[in-house]
């Protein structure tokens, strides 16, 4: 019986030992080799730029600089325990951190020829191009008589007004196109706002997912400019660029 326990209390021992150390959080110290990105830093600053989504008060704020933060490099390359070391203002952190966690493919440290977790620190640009024409919840746009989006009113053929939700920016109901005349604007069409739901299918082992998929009509009836697809919670899922700045219409 004696025995039996003390062969018990030593597996406990062993064990909570060997599980301590697999949930140790080494720092660079302490490793043989840090955590990296195999595809090295340019890789990863690619993947920032093509996925941030900049909210959209800080594009009205034309907001530039970076966010500091730190993260725990898991063994099987995924990140947990990101927090943020200095900020630049909370809706670009919450961003980033967002953006940070979907990155799955690090490299994790190493030590004595094991992977190991190991905090990591990284910078993260944000920059954002100041959103012109914005007034009281409208965004104005331009476009040439081809139906190309220009830059500029001086050369419009055509305006574009759309209410957008002062919050996230997204489109929030039917978009009215406008016949630049002189000084004069006459409606020319409006692009009907349309939503319909979807679902996704993210593996066979889970359950399929629900999305809201909002995009916008023309007089044709084709979807045309920006797709966009929501969770239940409201978060983004996608967006597609249907027709690259240009409208069927014109």
């Amino acid at each position: 019986m004696k025995k039996s326990f003390i062969l018990t209390l030593l597996f406990s021992a062993i064990f909570s030992l060997s599980f301590s150390q697999q949930n140790d959080v080494y720092t660079l110290q302490e490793v043989d080799s840090a955590a990296m990105i195999p595809s090295g830093k340019p890789y990863f600053d690619l993947f920032i730029k093509k996925n941030i989504k900049i909210p959209f008060q800080a594009q009205l704020a034309g907001v530039k600089g970076k966010v500091y933060l730190s993260a725990i490099v898991e063994t099987n390359g995924t990140v947990s325990n990101i927090e943020i070391i200095k900020g630049l203002r909370p809706d670009c952190d919450k961003e980033v951190i967002r953006l940070f966690s979907l990155f799955k493919a690090w490299k994790p440290a190493q030590k004595d020829g094991k992977s190991v977790r190991s905090r990591v620190s990284y910078p993260v640009s944000v920059s954002s191009e100041e959103i012109q024409n914005y007034e009281k919840g409208y965004i104005t746009s331009f476009f040439n008589a081809q139906g190309n989006s220009i830059a500029s009113a001086d050369s419009a053929a055509y305006l574009q007004k759309a209410a957008v939700d002062t919050l996230t920016g997204d489109i929030i109901a039917d978009i009215i196109f406008y016949k630049i005349n002189g000084t004069k604007l006459k409606p020319y069409f409006t692009l009907k706002e349309k939503k319909e739901y979807s679902y996704y299918f993210p593996g066979v082992t889970k359950d399929s997912i629900r999305l809201l998929t909002i995009s916008h009509i023309n007089n044709y009836g084709i979807a045309v400019g920006e797709q966009k697809k929501y969770y239940p919670n409201g978060n983004l899922f996608s967006i597609v660029q249907l027709e690259e700045g240009k409208y069927r219409k014109f």
